[in-house]
């Protein structure tokens, strides 16, 4: 199955997964270690696991890299104690506005340690069928969501009247979900314990859709301001931001 590369820059990159494969598919691809198989053990319910997988699989089969974990529970790539199996695959580039990288293909598989100037924190989201993971040279975050989800019901727990106004350029007929793939994401890449959504983050402002279907979201956390990048891609939204 292709991983899809929707979004470069020279210090980052976005891999969006159609998941497809079983857990038993998936497993001898993500080459973990002993550690990492009790963590499987005790993840509930098959989708997760599923999804839990995929993840690993992606750093493995694209960065040559395990994950790892920062006190503030942030994920990071890290060098694995063994070099990954060399492996085939094709991407594709999906929006106008990123392109300019090659599309995937062929052996990624790090034949050295990774260098300090490659991607090492990173942020995973997953919804039905999908995983996103973004790689990055700091702290960043992703949310990827399907767009027909309803979270206006509780929206007043994450969202202002003001913040649900200013997403309708993104989801004009579900502006609460755009506050929320934003809150989401910024929520990874602060790594800050018990940040509230509704009193520490604020979603000021965002830009139209491009012609590519993509464009910008204002914010702060806490006071520090924060630009946002928000794409679609077939019935999903994506919202990402880089530190």
């Amino acid at each position: 199955m292709s991983y899809l590369r929707i979004f470069t820059t020279p210090n980052a990159e976005l891999l969006l997964w159609p998941l497809a494969g079983s857990e038993s598919e998936l497993l001898p691809r993500a080459g973990l270690g002993d550690k990492e198989l009790a963590a499987l053990e005790g993840i509930k319910g098959e989708a997760r696991r599923r999804e839990w997988l995929a993840a690993r699989v992606m750093a493995r089969e694209v960065f040559g890299a395990g994950i790892a974990y920062l006190p503030s529970g942030q994920p990071i790539l890290q060098e694995p104690r063994e070099q990954p199996e060399p492996f085939e695959k094709q991407g594709q580039l999906l929006s106008p506005k990123y392109q300019g990288e090659p599309p995937l293909s062929g052996t990624r598989a790090m034949a050295s340690p990774l260098p300090e100037a490659r991607p090492r924190h990173i942020s995973v989201s997953h919804t039905d069928g999908w995983v996103a993971l973004l790689a990055a040279d700091r702290p960043c975050g992703v949310d990827i969501e399907r767009t027909g989800r309803n979270v206006a019901r509780v929206s007043e727990r994450f969202a202002t009247a003001a913040e649900l106004a200013a997403s309708l350029k993104v989801l004009p007929g579900n502006p609460a979900l755009a506050v929320w793939c934003a809150k989401e994401a910024l929520y990874k890449a602060a790594g800050i314990e018990g940040l509230d959504f509704l009193s520490d983050m604020t979603l000021v402002a965002t830009s139209p859709a491009s012609p590519a279907g993509s464009g910008t979201m204002k914010a702060s956390v806490r006071g520090t301001p924060h630009t946002l990048e928000w794409l679609r891609h077939e019935e999903l939204l994506i919202v990402l931001v880089i530190h």
